[in-house]
């Protein structure tokens, strides 16, 4: 017997459907290898959407910063920053920094977790309480950055996926070196 207890014979993953089929084994189960293989293909692809989204989400925000650098530099000076000029320029860089390694998969839980640490600075110094007696939608925006915060620290912990990604980092190295 092997370590699954199960000898030779292959583990088949049940389904609520039993219907017969030409070979007599029933329509809804499958080999084991073809369902685990059919899971990670799954999870591989979910992860690169996420990492799309995240690269998306900064990607847009860098291009709109480049696009209109003066009027993100207004909007800085607004909230009551000095420096507003060189402060939108640094953020678009940052932004780009976070596009690439959520793109690449190189120091991915590293720019999670500094996003993470962005988009809290960025609830409360553009949408935090201050905000919403003028505008109670300013609450609404204030939330949001705070659910995509989970979503950052949930990449920060799980990682880039094991595909198309560097894996290079500087944090939770030994994980990463025991995944593998």
């Amino acid at each position: 017997m092997d370590a699954a207890g199960a000898g030779d014979r292959p583990y088949f993953s049940p389904s609520p459907y039993f219907l017969p089929t030409m070979s007599g084994m029933p329509a809804g189960i499958r080999p084991r290898d073809e369902t685990l293989e059919e899971d990670m293909m799954g999870r591989s692809v979910a992860i690169l959407v996420a990492r799309l989204i995240f690269a998306g989400a900064f990607g847009m925000a860098a291009l709109f910063k480049f696009a209109g650098m003066t009027e993100t530099a207004a909007y800085i000076s607004a909230a009551g920053f000095p420096f507003a000029l060189p402060l939108a320029w640094l953020a678009a860089f940052f932004e780009i920094g976070l596009v690439l390694a959520f793109l690449t998969g190189a120091f991915f839980s590293e720019a999670a977790l500094l996003a993470g640490a962005y988009v809290v600075f960025l609830a409360f110094a553009f949408h935090g309480p201050s905000h919403w007696q003028g505008n109670p939608a300013e609450f609404g925006f204030f939330v949001d950055h705070f659910t995509f915060l989970a979503g950052l620290l949930y990449a920060a912990v799980h990682g880039p996926g094991e595909r198309l990604a560097l894996r290079q980092g500087l944090i939770w190295k030994d994980k990463a070196a025991s995944a593998h």
